[in-house]
């Protein structure tokens, strides 16, 4: 029997990220959820604290690319992002959006 597709959720889902920037626009810092053991992190879920945060220095851009498609849909529907593939200072790497449609900075999960 089918099962019901309203429990689906969709993977790799962008999460908003705040990025500090160089006066050519390149990522030069990023603030990132602190890394918590499991149960720190439930402790303040559970008492609905907001996760700790931390900027991390951008070491180095390894790639750069950019995305134009949907366009003639208009503003709405338009996919127009600035990817950047980065290693940070703490080893970790990190892959990076602007949304130039919409002017905001997302990080790219999976």
């Amino acid at each position: 029997m089918a099962q019901s597709t309203r429990s689906i959720k969709p993977l790799n889902e962008p999460v908003a990220v705040e990025v500090r920037t160089d006066s050519a626009g390149m990522p030069r810092e990023v603030r990132l959820a602190d890394a918590l053991p499991f149960s720190a992190r439930r402790r303040r879920q559970q008492q609905k604290a907001p996760p700790r945060t931390s900027w991390r220095r951008v070491e180095a851009v390894s790639d750069m690319y950019k995305i134009n498609e949907l366009w003639w849909r208009g503003e709405e529907e338009e996919i127009n992002r600035l990817y950047f593939d980065l290693w940070l200072d703490n080893s970790r790497r990190l892959t990076v959006y602007r949304d130039l449609a919409h002017d905001r900075w997302y990080r790219q999960a999976g």
